[in-house]
């Protein structure tokens, strides 16, 4: 095959091919050789207690050889023979053999004199444990290097004497040439004119060297693509000088369009045809960058199209329905709706159209809401009849159910109201009414407002009637009493507070019999001044043991009642000895 560089013609012959072809897989075995030896490898061969117990490592090459020879239809070759070719030269022995032996020798050597001078003893171990350092240190790998090419001649010869294939090796003469020459080259000792002549006679005198290619590919980069076509017939590997010179040549950064990262990705694949090769991680990038281009021009309103023809379309539909909706926030609801049916059954891109229906939807949402808070706008003086109405008003409107149940809730909470209010009112009228410790009357009271109450109110109101007990009362009017009268007496009575705020619903309603309470406690208390706090104490317990214990009046006039008279607030009836009203609570005089 003839190629030319740097003007100067090469030859090189289909023998010569043939000749790099096998060199190059038995370099690769003989890499392989090398990193499958260590320390752990030649313990086992060592285990076979054989004289040359090494040599069982290259049982494997010696089958692979045998096979590369079958590659060539030759199936006579012995393994005895291929052994002579690896081992006949020292004494039987291969390089890593003899390289083992003698190191383990001069190791040996070395421990049996610091042993005869007293400088340590003697130990196997020891010796084992440095062999197998220099076996974990790739300290044999040149010798298994040299046994792996041991066969490669041997393949070389048997094939060549066989006749079954073009052979046609690197003469030694013209070989050793080229090394000196290459090392004047690198050694700067060639005046520049003589230079490139000379370094195109490196592959002319020997093909097989690897290093002459790269040598020139990169000093003479105009002659590049014609080194890689000869790298590329001889199956040299030159992908990384390729990807550098790449790399170099063109700079990612310097786009700034979309024009540009065609125009280089143009120049890039010629660049990738003319090395011969298909792929590179600057065209990987490069790639990356027409993407995202690419998906940016397919790109319109958030949304990614199919094609570039496709995304302009989609920008045409959006404009011309802006335009036919115009100014939405000034559209009724009817206009919206109209608008709606319009859009579905013209031929619009669907995600632009399904965008502006949504935007009509939520204009009808607005007017919906807004009509709908009209309604309820004064819903709060509104009575009971007239809510029901509003709220059926709300239910029969024309819209989802979402959007009126707010509103359905803010009449039934208005609603929840009156109800509260009319029971409070009504409950409290009750209550105000009903005598301590009326135990018939409470219960009867109790069942009537759980019967009809219709908001949380009566819960309340039942937990006051089952607190309207003389004791309770007390503790209510001595918690009354405590708020006048400093910290201490607030500390005391702290655990009547609950009772106060049960009886009172919170301070809301006042029952007279808390009152009356408050006036005889301040009594009693005014009495037993001066006589110590354990007799007032005593004085105040005897008087709730007193009032408890007394028959409860059934009637709102008492036993000692005489006759009667009216409330000076509300004019109600009372007994004429009543010091507050039943009814209102104010106090009479």
């Amino acid at each position: 095959m003839e190629f030319k560089v740097l003007g100067e013609k090469i030859i090189i012959s289909e023998g010569q091919k043939n000749y790099f072809k096998i060199f190059s897989d038995f370099v690769e075995i003989a890499d392989s050789a090398k990193r499958g030896f260590n320390a752990k490898v030649a313990n086992r061969l060592k285990s076979t207690n054989e004289d040359n117990y090494l040599n069982y490592y290259y049982l494997e090459y010696v089958e692979k050889t045998k096979k590369y020879i079958s590659r060539y239809g030759i199936y006579t070759v012995s393994d005895d023979e291929i052994w002579t070719g690896l081992k006949g030269e020292f004494n039987s022995r291969t390089y890593l053999d003899r390289e083992y032996y003698e190191t383990e020798q001069k190791i040996r050597s070395e421990m049996l004199s610091k042993a005869v001078r007293h400088e340590g003893d003697f130990s196997y171990f020891e010796l084992d444990e440095r062999m197998d350092n220099l076996a974990d240190s790739e300290y044999f790998d040149i010798a298994i290097y040299n046994d792996v090419m041991k066969l490669f001649n041997f393949t070389m010869e048997y094939l060549r004497k066989n006749q079954v294939a073009n052979i046609e090796p690197a003469y030694a003469e013209e070989a050793n040439e080229a090394a000196a020459i290459y090392d004047n080259l690198l050694e700067g000792n060639v005046p520049f004119s003589e230079k490139e002549k000379l370094a195109i006679s490196l592959i002319q005198l020997d093909f097989s060297e690897e290093e002459y290619y790269e040598y020139i590919f990169q000093e003479y980069p105009q002659s590049r693509y014609e080194i890689v076509q000869i790298t590329n017939y001889l199956g040299i590997d030159m992908s990384d000088l390729i990807e550098a010179d790449i790399t170099s040549r063109y700079n990612l950064k310097s786009i700034s369009s979309e024009e540009d990262a065609i125009g280089m990705m143009s120049d890039l694949k010629l660049t990738l045809e003319k090395y011969g090769v298909n792929d590179s991680s600057v065209k990987r990038e490069l790639n990356k960058i027409l993407v995202e281009y690419d998906i940016k021009a397919r790109t319109y309103d958030g949304e990614v199209y199919a094609t570039r023809i496709l995304r302009a379309q989609a920008e045409k539909d959006d404009l011309a329905l802006v335009e036919l909706v115009g100014k939405i926030y000034q559209k009724n609801k009817t206009e919206c709706n109209d608008l709606i049916n319009q859009i579905k059954h013209e031929q619009y891109t669907p995600k632009i159209a399904q965008k502006h229906i949504e935007n009509l939807k939520a204009r009808i949402c607005t007017i919906d809401k807004e009509n709908l808070e009209k309604m309820v706008s004064a819903i709060d003086g509104k009575n009971e009849e007239e809510c029901n109405s509003i709220k059926k008003e709300i239910t029969d409107y024309d819209t989802s159910d979402k959007i009126k149940e707010p509103f359905i809730l803010q009449v039934e909470k208005r609603i929840c109201d009156i109800w509260e209010e009319e029971d409070f009112n009504e409950f409290s009228m009750l209550f105000m009414q009903t005598r301590v410790s009326d135990y018939f009357n409470i219960n009867k009271n109790i069942e009537y407002i759980r019967e009809k109450g219709r908001t949380e109110t009566k819960e309340k109101f039942i937990h006051a009637f089952l607190k309207l007990n003389e004791e309770d009362v007390t503790s209510a009017a001595k918690y009354v009493i405590s708020k006048d009268g400093g910290m201490l007496a607030s500390l005391f009575n702290m655990g009547k507070k609950d009772i106060y705020e049960t009886l009172t619903l919170n301070e809301r309603v006042l029952h007279p019999s808390i009152n009356e309470a408050v006036e005889r406690v301040r009594a009693e208390k005014e009495a037993n001044k001066g006589k110590g706090l354990f007799g007032a104490f005593s004085k105040i317990k005897a008087g709730v043991q007193s009032a408890t214990t007394a028959p409860a009046a059934s009637t709102a006039q008492s036993s000692t009642t005489t006759g009667f008279k009216f409330c000076t607030e509300c004019g109600n009836k009372i007994a004429e000895n009543s010091k507050f009203c039943p009814n209102c609570g104010s106090k009479q005089d």
